[in-house]
């Protein structure tokens, strides 16, 4: 969970990191308000996300709803971004801000991810958090069920 104490001035921010694991992986990754159950993995749990899709395409969804394509494109070596600042949310491909959502966070914030199909993973996934004078990164290891 994400703490929203740290998010009072503009120069601080958490958020997730992550790699898709091959080019075309259809998945969705980001933040959420439902702290995750199995009984509700799709992508309508999460509020502000990243979609890459088997077509190559890379878009935002945010509250149940996908925009069209920033990008046609993207490579296992590509990495993704949700952060927030303040209550504004930031999206980046390679440290860039590609997309600022209009929607203010509200908080708790969790991860939340769906993966669409059996062998599609995301891959070197950090939770994030710049909060001068302390800055963290916690590299996540998912395990599977069973």
């Amino acid at each position: 969970m994400f703490d929203p104490e740290i998010y009072r001035n503009n120069f601080s921010y958490q958020g997730v990191r992550f790699q898709v694991g091959k080019a075309l992986d259809h998945l969705a990754m980001g933040l959420g308000n439902r702290y995750f159950s199995n009984a509700s993995d799709t992508k309508s749990d999460i509020n502000f996300g990243i979609i890459t899709t088997g077509s190559g395409d890379v878009k935002v969804i945010e509250n149940n709803t996908e925009t069209s394509a920033f990008y046609n494109n993207y490579t296992e070596h590509d990495i993704f971004e949700v952060r927030v600042k303040g209550s504004t949310v930031e999206y980046l491909k390679n440290d860039v801000v590609f997309h600022t959502s209009s929607t203010d966070a509200t908080f708790p914030l969790y991860v939340q991810a769906s993966i669409y199909e059996n062998g599609f993973k995301a891959q070197n996934i950090q939770l994030t958090i710049n909060h001068p004078p302390y800055a963290a990164k916690s590299e996540l290891t998912w395990v599977p069920f069973g």
